[in-house]
């Protein structure tokens, strides 16, 4: 389906392999995070001569802008419809999932395995709201059968139903924390520019089999700066690579709001009933990019990445699911 997938936000159910390569640069709004944060942190060191496992599974989704949007995550609160099949509250304005996953094992082998692990919804100094560095080194046993296998992913996904931008005075862009960089940058007098209703995934990742390795991984990635994902590996080894990187961006036409209707009819206590959208903002721009690459044998491998969204006027700040279709 070619036409923007607003209704939902794109499930970071991730199946993605080794490494990537190239840079993508879209307009995207951060979005801010809720009021009561959080900060994750954790360090693992591990060194045996033998077998070994190590899983983690992180996932934030996210929404902001709550009675001035048209996405309901969990649906239309049932003590909240009216007539004409409305709604008498609005939804969030934009919505954002950050995504990392990763599954290692070692049979047979000394393993060296090392990984800090951080995430807050707060961004650190560098704009990130994720960060993850990971050193694998893995030598089978003589004689033996050991091998090691490893599967990483990372994701991003953004979606937001747009702004129609101001002159001046009071907006309610300018009122939502995330949008204070547009701002700020976008004119003078309060101005605020405007920008289209978009929905992007972005996924990259790493994975390999092998009887010998030497694995270095940073993984970072923003969303309630700038929305930014970057992802670089170094690694020499013995056995089999794939790679894989996926891009997908839905965006609408600029100063377009896929926005919910007035029905000009009263529900409970006099409140405005509110209808959303039957249809999809209209397609302005489709981008999609993908990569994927795959060796066997005895290898050395680098590569890096770096995607970040691009604000109006220079200012900083799959068909469905991409990640499903990364082999």
């Amino acid at each position: 389906m070619e036409d923007l997938e607003m209704k939902k936000l794109f499930v970071l159910s991730i199946v993605v392999l080794f490494a990537l390569l190239g840079t993508q640069a879209f307009a995207s709004p951060p979005v801010a995070p809720p009021v009561e944060g959080f900060i994750i942190t954790t360090e693992t060191s591990i060194e045996v001569d033998g077998s070994m496992t190590e899983k983690e599974s992180y996932n934030w989704k996210y929404f902001e802008g709550w009675g001035e949007g048209v996405f309901f995550p969990n649906g239309i609160p049932s003590c909240a419809t009216c007539g004409d099949g409305g709604s008498l509250v609005k939804g969030f304005t934009e919505g954002a999932e950050i995504a990392y996953k990763q599954d290692f094992s070692a049979l047979d082998g000394v393993t060296t395995f090392k990984k800090d692990f951080w995430a807050s919804s707060t961004a650190n100094s560098d704009g990130n709201n994720l960060t993850v560095d990971k050193i694998i080194i893995y030598d089978a046993n003589p004689g033996g059968s050991g091998m090691a296998v490893h599967k990483e992913q990372v994701g991003l996904s953004v979606i937001s139903m747009g702004y129609k931008g101001t002159t001046g005075g009071a907006t309610v862009a300018e009122n939502l924390l995330s949008l204070c960089p547009w701002a700020a940058g976008g004119g003078t007098g309060g101005s605020t520019p405007a920008y289209p209703p978009t929905n992007e995934g972005i996924a990259a990742g790493s994975s390999f089999n092998v009887s010998n390795i030497n694995f270095t991984s940073n993984s970072a990635v923003s969303s309630t700066v700038l929305p930014a994902l970057t992802y670089d590996v170094v690694a020499d080894g013995v056995g089999a690579i794939a790679a894989g990187f996926i891009v997908e961006l839905f965006e609408g036409p600029k100063g377009y709001v896929w926005e919910m209707t007035n029905t000009n009819t009263l529900g409970t206590a006099g409140t405005d009933c509110w209808i959303a959208p039957a249809c999809e903002p209209p397609l302005a721009s489709r981008t999609s990019y993908a990569e994927n690459a795959t060796a066997d044998g005895v290898w050395s491998f680098s590569k890096k990445v770096s995607y970040k969204s691009i604000m109006p006027a220079g200012t900083s700040a799959t068909s469905g699911i991409p990640f499903n279709n990364v082999p």
